[in-house]
């Protein structure tokens, strides 16, 4: 969390206030009539008060741990009764809840001065509700998650970045996730981390720092292992890093858990990555020439294989996207992509075959094609990319051509 400064804090005291009286400043700071509360909300639930934390596993009673985290989430304004009764009970009926509010009120600070200490009193009771001490700081995690989110994915800092996935230790109160306002709150805060994950690590995909992405995608997957995203990029890591055999075992482990092991679940994006290990390998075991023959095999009408030898031209085309501040985020990235795919598709003859490594790079055999053909796909290619004009500005495509041997 982010640590608040002693100068900061001790200038907006009087005099007679500004004496340290305990604690640590790069934990609690304890001035005279000055308390600070800390409280991580995202994730395992604890609050920090004098050095000392306590869990919801400490509290021990899912209604005071609801209590106790309203009472934080709405630290600045007065909390009304009827609306606490309606948080906890859920009910119409408020009179006949009245004492029970009471009653929990009273459990909740007999938890807190045995956990915290004896001068842990935070609140007040008025006629209207509950309101905290004038006296008190409450510092939350989810409200400098609030300050970091607020910005567009390209607005952030590397700082940024690095303070937002630090402070996302897990789903918002899921401890009280049965609660209809807690669920609208941690659907929000963790969609929101969803998407920060996706963009960040495309856009450590494009600096090639694929270990990054290994880091943050693990930790993502250990939050919610059931959401694709965190896994797809996991594996995409491993790929980019060669290590095929933990990425096909990460790749099988995602298939099993989220989609019962059918593949023809699976986005489009990974099943790219399944075409991806699928190859890679391949390319492991054999030469190019015999990774183009093994195609060539599926192909009924690879008319080539009657001969002793065949030599035919091969492409390697290799898609680069260039981001902007109005195209970042991945799901953008897979619009264009499609699109260039459909443009790729539109181009060949019937008798090539396309192979798809990814939605980013292909390899084109030109089948019945003289060496000259690959410069005649090229040309023909650009100019159908030239109709769509500004749509592609952010494209930019890499073809690398090669004559093939391919003996029987």
């Amino acid at each position: 969390m982010m640590r608040r400064d002693c100068n900061t804090v001790s200038e907006s005291l009087s005099e007679e206030d500004k004496n340290i009286v305990t604690g640590e400043a790069s934990d609690v700071v304890t001035y005279e009539n000055h308390k600070v509360v800390k409280a991580q909300m995202l994730g395992v639930f604890e609050i920090t008060y004098n050095n000392t934390s306590l869990t919801s596993k400490d509290i021990s009673s899912p209604m005071i741990v609801k209590l106790l985290a309203y009472l934080l989430y709405n630290h600045n304004k007065t909390v009304r009764f009827n609306d606490l009764i309606q948080f906890l009970w859920e009910e119409k009926d408020l009179v006949n809840h009245k004492g029970a509010l009471k009653n929990l009120m009273y459990r909740l600070r007999n938890v807190l001065k045995k956990h915290l200490g004896e001068d842990a009193d935070f609140w007040i009771a008025d006629r209207d509700g509950y309101r905290w001490h004038d006296n008190i700081e409450v510092i939350l995690d989810v409200e400098e998650w609030e300050s970091l989110i607020k910005y567009k994915a390209s607005e952030l800092t590397s700082e940024m970045w690095q303070q937002a996935f630090e402070l996302y230790n897990g789903k918002f109160m899921s401890e009280c996730e049965e609660i209809y306002w807690t669920m609208y709150v941690q659907v929000y805060y963790h969609s929101r981390y969803i998407s920060l994950v996706d963009a960040y690590c495309y856009y450590l995909s494009e600096k090639r720092r694929y270990t990054d992405i290994s880091v943050i995608a693990k930790k993502a997957i250990t939050i919610d292992t059931m959401e694709e995203t965190f896994h797809y990029w996991f594996i995409y890591s491993l790929i980019k890093q060669n290590k095929l055999n933990h990425a096909n075992k990460m790749y099988e482990e995602a298939l099993n858990l989220l989609y019962h092991g059918e593949p023809e679940s699976l986005s489009n994006r990974m099943k790219e990555l399944s075409n991806v290990i699928l190859w890679k390998g391949l390319e492991d075991v054999y030469s190019l020439s015999a990774l183009i023959r093994h195609e060539l095999e599926k192909n009924e009408d690879a008319e080539l294989l009657k001969n002793e030898e065949s030599i035919f031209p091969v492409l390697k085309i290799s898609i680069k996207v260039i981001p902007n501040k109005e195209f970042t985020l991945a799901y953008e990235k897979d619009v264009v992509l499609e699109k260039i795919e459909k443009i790729i598709f539109n181009t060949i003859r019937m008798s090539d075959i396309l192979i798809g490594h990814s939605n980013m790079e292909y390899t084109l055999l030109l089948i019945n094609s003289s060496l000259e053909g690959g410069d005649i796909f090229i040309n023909r290619l650009n100019d159908n990319m030239a109709k769509y004009g500004k749509s592609l500005k952010n494209i930019k495509l890499k073809i690398h051509k090669k004559a093939i041997r391919c003996r029987r």
